[in-house]
């Protein structure tokens, strides 16, 4: 995958501008935290700070893929960032990630009832007070609803981000002018840095990846008869355009294309596949990873889009369970 960073669910904090507060020159806009709902996360740091009675809280600094709405209710995902100084900025700290929906809902619910007895507490005792309080449970619950569509718009738009996925070596080999080299980027770095070199992407078992790796660091030939590879990416340097197909379909009836970092659909059969390139890239990312690291970028309709995926999860789920 592009991104290996562990996956789990946490209580998402969601901000409205609540009122106006005096700021340095003039009036600045005062935000609260209204709603809290359940979702996936990026996990990108896990801290332990110790405390002076002895005690040990552990906190988490988690990416959430979303950013905001679209005028048309589509969802802006993004993904862990980082400064030259190598913080990631747009992290958020939260006390507790999830293996389960249900675990960060339950959470979310907790905090949400806290929020509405907070918003009642501030409610000036008066005469008016039964009716007030009637009307800010009215408003909580319009706003729950209201933030329960997003948490499952957020649910659905998410299917791609897969918990508890393990983690692949993300060096590649390439076999160039008949010597072998270890590359220490991954494949998506490689798709870029070589987008004008005519290669074809083959992936291999972790144990062939590792022996390839061994032969190359003790200086010896590689025999590339020798191992079982299946291709599914092949670059178009004229056009400087990959190839993405998987070559154990039957029933596939087109292409996806990568190009600048975005995958379209045709449906054709393609160029067949060149018997000799450039480059050949021996990986253990799959076309399942690579369709799903560019799931997000694809300008193809939605609907196709969701039976893609759902296609593509069922064969990371099956090969997982075969792993």
């Amino acid at each position: 995958m592009k991104n290996n960073y562990p996956i789990k669910y946490a209580v998402m904090p969601m901000v409205e501008q609540v009122g106006w507060i005096y700021g340095l020159n003039e009036l600045e806009r005062e935000y609260e935290e209204a709603c809290y709902i359940a979702s996936k996360c990026f996990v990108v740091a896990e801290k332990v700070e110790y405390l002076q009675n002895g005690e040990a809280e552990k906190s988490y600094e988690v990416v959430f893929p979303f950013e905001s709405l679209n005028y048309d209710g589509s969802i802006v995902r993004k993904e862990p960032t980082y400064n030259i100084n190598g913080y990631c900025n747009n992290c958020t700290k939260v006390n507790k990630v999830f293996d389960t929906f249900a675990e960060a809902k339950k959470e979310a619910l907790k905090k949400n009832e806290k929020l509405l007895y907070k918003a009642i507490g501030r409610l000036a005792y008066s005469k008016e007070f039964t009716e007030n309080v009637k009307k800010e449970k009215e408003e909580y619950y319009r706003r729950q609803e209201r933030y329960e569509t997003l948490e499952k718009k957020i649910q659905n738009e998410t299917k791609d981000l897969l918990l508890n996925a393990k983690s692949k070596e993300q060096s590649v080999i390439l076999m160039m002018d008949g010597k072998p080299r270890i590359l220490n980027a991954s494949l998506y770095n490689f798709m870029i840095m070589f987008d004008e070199k005519d290669y074809c992407v083959y992936t291999v078992t972790e144990e062939e990846f590792n022996k390839l790796k061994k032969t190359i660091e003790l200086i010896k030939m590689v025999n590339e008869k020798e191992l079982q590879t299946r291709p599914f990416l092949e670059n178009n340097p004229v056009e400087k355009k990959a190839k993405l197909f998987d070559i154990d379909s039957d029933c596939q009836v087109g292409n996806y294309y990568i190009k600048n970092r975005e995958m379209s659909y045709k449906k054709d059969d393609g160029a067949p596949l060149r018997k000799e390139h450039e480059v050949r890239v021996y990986t253990m990312e799959t076309f399942e990873d690579v369709f799903i690291s560019h799931y997000l970028n694809c300008s193809i309709n939605k609907e196709q889009k969701e039976k893609e995926l759902v296609k593509v999860l069922q064969d990371v789920s099956r090969n997982n369970s075969l792993n």
